[in-house]
């Protein structure tokens, strides 16, 4: 039985109980999760090799353990070929569920995550429309406002909300400004304008999508020399 299982079925942490283990040895279901996760991040920050999984668990852990070598040659041969593909919470699972883990779980000295090792971001594949283009790769948000030549601050300006109450003081900046304009017959029209800053990000998106596809895109180039 997992350890999972255990902690969520009182009637089995009780069987455990009988056959000599304490009830209180029970850790939380949380700290469990947290610890299978944390050696799930860890396996994932590189290959798939058995070696390199033992030794980023080690790492997680603080020190090595005999049930570390037949998980990791486990996970290896299961995810190897799909190393790419392979979710968190399937490792975190599959960690739980390990016959040398339980056991160590249920010891005097349970596995605990002294440090962390995740995964650097990446950014998502694009969708299958995307894929004949040429896109640049922004998988942090300080890799996005570098891009388009803003600090975080601004960055942050651009993902607030909209149309928030113009008299709040303390409320985020509109990022239009708005004008009443009286037409002819008597009627009002509202004009909204994008605010500076909004139409120089515009222009900046603008200016490297263009430029990056008249590189790859030989009938846009000849198509953007014949307009000038």
């Amino acid at each position: 039985m997992s350890v999972i299982c255990a902690l969520r079925n009182p009637a089995h942490a009780s069987q455990d109980a009988l056959t000599g283990l304490p009830a209180s040895s029970f850790m939380s279901l949380s700290t469990l999760q947290y610890v299978t996760s944390a050696l799930a991040d860890a396996m994932l920050a590189g290959g798939p090799e058995s070696d390199a999984l033992v030794r980023r668990m080690t790492f997680v852990v603080g020190a090595s353990a005999e049930w570390m070598v037949p998980l990791a040659k486990q996970i290896a041969k299961r995810f190897g070929a799909r190393w790419d593909r392979v979710e968190r919470q399937q490792l975190s699972r599959i960690v739980a569920e390990s016959a040398g883990f339980v056991a160590a779980w249920r010891g005097d000295d349970p596995p605990r995550a002294v440090r962390l090792l995740k995964l650097p971001p990446a950014q998502k594949p694009a969708p299958p429309w995307l894929h004949g283009a040429v896109l640049p790769n922004l998988p942090t948000p300080g890799d996005v406002a570098n891009w388009l030549e803003l600090d975080a601050a601004e960055l942050d300006w651009f993902a607030d909300r909209w149309r928030v109450p113009a008299g709040d003081a303390n409320a985020p900046v509109h990022h239009y400004v708005y004008k009443v304009v009286e037409k002819r017959d008597g009627r009002c029209r509202l004009i909204e304008m994008p605010k500076s800053l909004c139409v120089a990000c515009s222009e900046r998106c603008c200016m490297a999508c263009s430029t990056r596809s008249r590189r790859t895109n030989p009938c846009m180039a000849s198509g953007v020399a014949a307009a000038r």
